[in-house]
């Protein structure tokens, strides 16, 4: 017997939602590859940072030393000999690869702006005498008695040999790449045209840097992954029902937290509100939103950002009791349903005990661990509204108001 007209179409309705289904998740693999780069690209740029600073924060220390020690000279002697100065040139020679040339100018011999509350400052890279790009250091040197800038410690050190340290080559592979000062390019491929932009800074230098993945998915590769893969796994959809149930059940949860979703949680607090109606029972609604995730998500990346809201939404679930309902309504705001309150007075212990448990939380990211603050607007059935529109929209003007008195606080409706 041939398959009748009724399963056909079941097949092929099953078929399509597979296939648009493929095509999502591989449209989604797509994006995560490229998100995946984008944070790797950020965590290169976070450590070439870390060791400029590293490399240059030692020589400013080395400098700010000798700055001690030729104010001293200066002090008891009125002068510097030249002597001593080759002496320590001597010493950064043999203790730094990088090290071209230490020299000290009087005050009216360079012209030099160091911020207010910075002891010393870094340019660069100019061309030394050599034709070599250096970056060049200055620290004041002070002359006690008159409380003023004597002269200069100057430091130049090697661009290349710097880069060398910074294992910029390493931490680049399978990218294609430049650096640039003031719109010039001063290392790298300054052919490309296509890629993105970052900084590189540290005292008063400012780099841009330029990048492009040598490795990225191809057109090729992208076709095959949207548009044949899907049509292929289309024609054995039959074998794929499993999945289908489960994108039904997916469809009541939030994907990243697993707990309830927006929608759902509207259809359990229309029907809380009509049971408390007939009972006179009432419930409670909270709406709990991160301070200041954007800035996390910015600094750390959006896997670190999951993390937090992960964090977040298990702390909530050991706070909150076995018959009430946490739900994500997007983003990083989260919304609360409290049960069995039997007066006002339960209901402000039972905020009160949620917030303290998430008004700061201790959250693990890499080998460090940052501070997250929270803020909570809370409403009650039967006091601030009897219909769940009023109710949230009570406890959302609540979050607001604490939002915009400070954060990191519980305001109640």
């Amino acid at each position: 017997m041939g398959t009748t007209k009724k399963e056909l179409i079941l097949a092929l309705i099953i078929a399509l939602c597979v296939t648009l289904v493929v095509f999502l998740l591989s449209s989604r693999f797509i994006n995560q590859k490229v998100e995946e780069k984008r944070i790797k690209m950020e965590q290169i740029v976070e450590t070439l940072n870390e060791r400029l600073e590293s490399i240059l924060l030692q020589q400013s220390t080395n400098l700010k030393l000798l700055t001690t020690t030729f104010t001293h000279d200066i002090d008891s002697q009125g002068m510097l000999k030249e002597a001593d100065i080759a002496y320590y040139r001597e010493i950064f020679a043999q203790g730094y690869h990088y090290f071209r040339d230490l020299q000290v100018l009087r005050a009216h011999e360079v012209k030099v702006n160091i911020p207010t509350g910075k002891t010393h400052i870094f340019t660069g890279p100019a061309k030394g005498r050599q034709g070599e790009l250096i970056l060049t250091g200055f620290h004041p040197i002070y002359a006690p008695h008159e409380a003023r800038v004597w002269g200069y410690l100057k430091v130049d050190l090697s661009l290349k040999a710097i880069l060398e340290e910074m294992q910029i080559g390493q931490l680049m592979t399978g990218l294609a790449y430049y650096l640039s000062s003031g719109g010039e390019v001063f290392y790298g491929d300054g052919q490309l045209v296509e890629g993105t932009s970052y900084t590189i800074s540290y005292s008063s230098l400012y780099w841009t840097l330029f990048v492009k993945s040598t490795r990225a998915l191809t057109l090729f590769a992208i076709v095959i992954l949207r548009f044949i893969l899907p049509l292929l796994i289309g024609v054995v959809s039959l074998f794929l029902s499993k999945n289908f149930l489960e994108f039904r059940r997916r469809a009541h949860v939030d994907d990243m937290t697993g707990i309830m979703n927006k929608s759902n949680f509207m259809k359990l607090l229309e029907g809380d509100l009509l049971q408390c109606y007939k009972s006179g029972d009432r419930v409670a609604i909270g709406i709990i939103d991160i301070d200041d995730f954007k800035d996390i998500n910015d600094h750390w990346g959006h896997l670190d950002g999951d993390q937090v809201l992960k964090t977040l939404v298990n702390t909530i679930g050991q706070s909150i009791g076995r018959n009430d309902t946490l739900a994500r309504f997007g983003g990083d705001e989260f919304a609360v349903i409290m049960r069995n309150l039997d007066g006002e007075e339960d209901y402000y212990s039972l905020a009160k005990k949620l917030f303290a448990a998430i008004e700061t939380l201790e959250v693990s990211i890499g080998k460090k661990t940052i501070s997250v603050k929270s803020s909570m607007g809370v409403a009650i059935s039967g006091i601030d509204g009897l219909d769940a529109y009023t109710l949230l929209s009570r406890a959302d003007s609540a979050l607001y108001s604490a939002k915009s008195n400070g954060k990191n606080k519980l305001v109640f409706s």
